[in-house]
């Protein structure tokens, strides 16, 4: 018998030591969570679907692999049809109402009530009682309502059992009304006030007396990481509205491809799935830009709306934003009716985003008997597995029987390493910092000096950038765009903004200070993990450090390099840029004593990240990358 590894963690160790949720975790883990309850409970009296109750739903049967964030429901040792059945599960998480005479009425309520608990826990560290409310502070990227509306979902888990969800899919609508209210009000504010206060219009913006942007656009890349709460751009719906965003995006290079299938002569259902972080809301919301209009590069006027209508000559394209925030009835109907649409004889075609599970099971559902819910799934899945380069091919990603051709594209097969090596460009490009370099506070701004020491690296930073994302992507589970994107804009601010940049110039009260201070927070060690972890808290809740870490990426290097560095006579054999010179003078210094290795360290990632090295023999590059990154072979194989 040949069953699927499940990864992951027991939610009962985060619980126990302490690691809660942000917001985006909490939603992800509870809308897979109420998914795997839908798939398995019955659906209608009608029917003759029997499905299974769980009985048993608790933190220790709950695994959550934080690196690829699947939830995996386990232990169905207690599982039962619905009704009465012998008492089981764990006291604690079983429903008090749904137990009598030692028996215990097995039933969707008594699931839910189990999980509501179990939840709660993780998110508070403690069971809950009837009368238990949400601190208000308790997610701190969300807003106060979105707190209230969360802690009345959870009451009608485990509440009063006459208010309580009957079945999984209320419960679903319920939740995803928790959230998504507030950030698409949250999107139309901030569009409102581009439109409306010439103080808040982005383009030509300026934030202080030297005509800088970049004290707005520093805010912007630390809303794009998650270390701090105000990770407001993670979604696409945020993004889709900022003129920042449209700056720095890269876009992808299907995107042609996509909008060519969708207005081909052939009506199609394209859809695209993958990973949470994949960017595959981002590339509908590019599609849809381009179908508007094929010239235009700026954001979007407003937040997409659930489904958007586009008419381009002649044909209808239909763009669904992501098919899994919607009930698993409401999926069902808009696949069929994607499927069979031709809106009174126009060609119509459909862009859907969905995450691979709803997808799934939103195909299997259009069959009748279980074989052929099989066969569907099979299909489906295999064309997942296709990789894909630089274009889509429809021999190998097409789903036909089934009205119109569905074209399947998976973008966790996409490499993406160049996309966010080349997001890295256009953020250090970006005219912002124009004038940043004249600011009062421009000597003592780590976020400065890793500009412009980017900027004068130039194509070797990004290529070694690059060449760090490959490295782990070759030995290690892939990276999405969104977790690259947000170590990249953490690893420049390391959390600061301007403000406080310049409160504490104030406390800097020589050039030696200044000079200690910069190093400390400079992007080379802080892409490592930092120089000083203990100064950058919640840096190892990025994942691509949590990667990094694991390497000892820099750790040593060969004898020779050692003696080098040790001496001081790194230069003979690498160059670094004249911005980098002050810092790398004071951290030259601290190598030469024995016993300090971190900042040998610290002198490596320099190297690394913004050397010039010739290529003395034809192979003094290939050897320090090689042995920086463990791995001489990928450098041979770049080549």
């Amino acid at each position: 018998l040949v069953m699927t590894q499940a990864e992951g963690r027991k939610l009962r160790e985060s619980i126990i030591e302490g690691t809660r949720p942000n917001k985006d975790e909490f939603s992800s883990v509870t809308n897979q969570l109420l998914e795997a309850l839908f798939s398995m409970h019955p659906r209608d009296e009608n029917t003759g679907r029997v499905g299974v109750i769980h009985n048993d739903i608790n933190p220790n049967n709950i695994l959550y692999d934080v690196q690829s964030g699947q939830v995996t429901l386990i232990d169905f040792g207690a599982a039962s049809a619905p009704g009465p059945v012998t008492y089981r599960g764990t006291r604690g998480y079983i429903a008090p109402d749904l137990i009598d005479a030692g028996e215990l009425d097995a039933s969707p309520s008594g699931d839910i009530y189990s999980l509501g608990v179990s939840l709660w826990e993780w998110l508070v560290g403690e069971r809950p009682d009837k009368t238990s409310r949400l601190d208000e502070c308790i997610l701190a990227d969300c807003t106060i309502s979105q707190v209230a509306r969360l802690s009345d979902w959870f009451n009608k888990c485990w509440g009063d059992i006459s208010k309580r969800f009957k079945s999984a899919d209320i419960a679903i609508q319920a939740f995803h009304s928790v959230f998504e209210e507030d950030e698409l009000e949250a999107a139309k504010v901030q569009s409102q006030l581009l439109d409306e206060e010439g103080i808040e219009h982005l383009e030509g913006a300026v934030c202080d007396d030297t005509g800088s942007n970049a004290p707005r656009f520093v805010d912007y890349l630390n809303t794009m990481h998650n270390v701090t709460a105000n990770n407001a751009h993670a979604l696409a719906e945020a993004q889709s509205v900022n003129p920042y965003f449209v700056d720095i995006y890269e876009p992808i290079k299907l995107v042609p491809d996509i909008c060519s299938l969708l207005t081909g002569e052939e009506s199609v259902v394209l859809i695209l799935t993958g990973h949470a972080g994949d960017g595959k809301s981002t590339i509908a919301l590019d599609v849809l830009r381009k179908l508007k209009d094929p010239n235009n590069n700026k954001a979007l006027d407003k937040p997409p709306k659930e489904e958007e209508t586009v008419e381009v000559g002649g044909r209808i394209v239909r763009i669904i934003k992501d098919m899994s925030e919607l009930a698993a009835s409401t999926r069902l109907a808009k696949l069929k009716k994607s499927l069979s649409d031709d809106n009174g004889g126009t060609p119509t075609s459909w862009l859907i985003v969905s995450n691979t599970g709803p997808l799934l099971s939103t195909f299997s559902n259009l069959k009748e008997n279980e074989s052929e819910k099989l066969v569907i799934e099979d299909k489906i899945l295999e064309i997942l597995n296709h990789p894909i380069n630089s274009s889509i091919s429809k021999d190998d990603h097409i789903l036909t029987d089934l009205g119109k051709p569905v074209i399947l594209v998976n973008l966790a097969k996409l490499n993406n390493v160049g996309t966010a090596s080349s997001i890295l460009g256009n953020i250090v490009s970006h005219p912002s910092w124009d004038n940043c370099f004249s600011c009062p506070a421009s000597a003592s701004c780590h976020i400065s000096l890793n500009i412009q020491m980017l900027k004068d690296a130039g194509e070797r930073a990004l290529e070694r950038v690059r060449l760090a994302y490959t490295r782990l992507s070759s030995y290690e589970q892939r990276m999405t765009l969104r977790q690259m994107s947000s170590h990249l804009s953490y690893s420049l601010t390391a959390g600061f903004s301007c403000v406080k940049i310049r409160q504490l110039k104030s406390t800097l009260t020589s050039s030696f200070e200044t000079i200690e201070y910069l190093s400390t927070f400079l992007f080379s060690d802080t892409f490592f993990g930092g120089a000083v972890p203990d100064k950058l808290p919640g840096i190892e809740s990025l994942y691509c450090v949590q990667l990094l870490k694991k390497h000892f990426f820099g750790a040593h290097s060969s004898p020779n390099i050692e003696r080098s560095l040790l001496s001081g006579e790194f230069r003979s054999f690498a160059k670094l840029p004249d911005s980098a010179n002050p810092v790398a003078g004071l951290i030259c210094k601290k190598s030469v004593n024995p016993a300090n290795i971190l900042a040998r360290r610290s002198l490596r990632r320099m190297l690394y990240f913004f050397s010039h090295i010739p290529m003395v023999e034809g192979s003094a590059f290939n050897k320090f990358c090689g042995q920086f990154l463990k791995s001489t072979k990928l450098i041979e194989l770049e080549e």
